[in-house]
């Protein structure tokens, strides 16, 4: 009977364990030609390369932000529920000499109506010279006006940096949606 016991109460916590695994889904692609499809001028470049690549992936995308402002886009051509993740994940080397301050964007089918900037969730992030390995919670995304973003019609995302103190340039991994 005992061990009838331990063993119903072994399987059970295995069975637990096995269907919390992480979900993960990858929004761009670089390795099967995404890349980011809008940029802020003509002095920022966006080309895909195979430095910094990480074993997962086939490529990376170069980006060259010049000093000041500047940002890439990318617009969703497929319909992601976004729902059922908790994170945005990816990698990023970056060439700059300081620490960047950088803002992950995302926008809404709502946000269409409005066109302001205060109708985006803006996710702050820091890039340190060299390697970096970016999460961002987006189990709650609310926009600057506290409103909260529909997960289920995401429309685009932006990558941007408001005073760069020089040029420089970041290699982004796939970005991918993660439950963990």
């Amino acid at each position: 009977m005992i061990k009838k016991t331990l063993m119903l109460v072994f399987l059970s916590l295995f069975l637990c364990l096995s269907t919390s695994e992480a979900k993960s889904m990858k929004i761009i692609r670089f390795e099967k030609g995404d890349n980011f499809n809008n940029l802020s001028h003509p002095d920022v470049k966006a080309n895909l390369s195979e430095k910094y690549v990480k074993k997962e992936d086939d490529a990376s995308c170069k980006v060259d932000y010049c000093k000041g402002e500047g940002w890439i886009s990318h617009e969703l051509t497929s319909k992601i529920d976004w729902h059922e993740f908790t994170k945005i994940k990816f990698d990023a080397y970056s060439t700059a000499e300081k620490e960047i301050e950088m803002f992950f964007i995302v926008a809404d089918e709502h946000w269409k109506k409005t066109a302001s900037n205060e109708d985006k969730c803006h996710l702050k992030f820091i890039l340190k010279p060299g390697e970096n390995s970016v999460s961002l919670d987006i189990k709650d995304m609310k926009s600057k006006e506290d409103r909260k973003l529909d997960k289920e019609h995401i429309l685009k995302f932006m990558i941007y940096t408001k005073d760069a103190p020089e040029e420089f340039s970041v290699y982004y991994s796939d970005l991918k949606l993660a439950t963990e």
